[in-house]
């Protein structure tokens, strides 16, 4: 049979730590945008692909209309789950 033991203790420091300051400052709702500019990039320059090697701009107009769309929708969802 396992015994447990008591937890550890655990010093009690006086300041607090350097990154405390920085913990308060990041703001959740940065992942998002960050995750909607990573993809819009990625849009952009898979319509550059599509437009420059095969010369087929409705395929690049497509390319930046759904990631425009994802875009939207991906946000929307999140600002409605933060209200």
């Amino acid at each position: 049979m396992p015994i447990k033991l008591p937890p550890k203790p655990r010093p009690k420091n006086s300041k607090p730590s350097k990154f405390a300051h920085a913990r308060e400052r990041l703001n959740l709702a940065d992942g998002p945008m960050l995750w909607a500019v990573s993809i819009g990039i990625a849009a952009i320059v898979l319509a550059w692909v599509a437009d420059h090697t095969g010369g087929d701009r409705i395929g690049a107009v497509y390319i930046l209309g759904g990631g425009a769309a994802l875009i939207a929708l991906v946000l929307n969802i999140v600002s409605r789950e933060r209200a």
